[in-house]
């Protein structure tokens, strides 16, 4: 309701210039994110077939079916998802089925993780509960000398290896 004794004020025309002046001011926003922090999230459904190569520099959700390669920044592939090929990503994630070799800075099995392939990684982690079944391959700073470090069962819950 306006103040006494003033028409109300056409709402497609925004306030009246009167009241622009009362108007507080705000602080300064935050400071602009980074592209790489900013990046988009692509996701595939898990009613979806993908046949081919998926390349991208944004983050990746799979839920559904891979039949082929992906390259992206940060890939999860969800409980629900099945990929049949190769994964390199910096960040990847496993939660769902895996035939074929990840390839990452950083590679994470979950409890549901079903990998029957080899793994190239910087650090591993594995959560009690995942099945791995190959070989993984430690990746050292000098991306030109490699050492590779064994998975044997341990009763942890989980195991990192570095």
């Amino acid at each position: 309701m306006p103040p006494p004794g003033r028409a109300p004020f056409p709402p497609d025309r925004g306030l009246p210039l009167e009241d622009l002046a009362t108007l507080p001011e705000l602080p300064p926003g935050p400071e602009p994110k980074s592209t790489q922090a900013a990046s988009k999230v692509s996701f595939l459904a898990a009613d979806l077939t993908l046949i081919g190569t998926l390349k991208t520099s944004s983050d990746l959700v799979i839920e559904g079916t891979v039949e082929g390669d992906i390259q992206a920044f940060r890939v999860t592939l969800g409980e629900q998802s099945f990929l049949h090929g190769e994964v390199t990503a910096d960040d990847l994630t496993v939660w769902g089925r895996v035939e074929g070799q990840l390839s990452g800075l950083k590679v994470h099995l979950a409890s549901t993780a079903r990998v029957s392939g080899d793994i190239r990684h910087r650090i591993l982690a594995i959560d009690a509960g995942a099945q791995f079944e190959g070989s993984a391959q430690r990746l050292d700073a000098d991306p030109g000398v490699t050492t590779a470090a064994p998975i044997a069962p341990q009763p942890a819950s989980s195991i990192t290896l570095t």
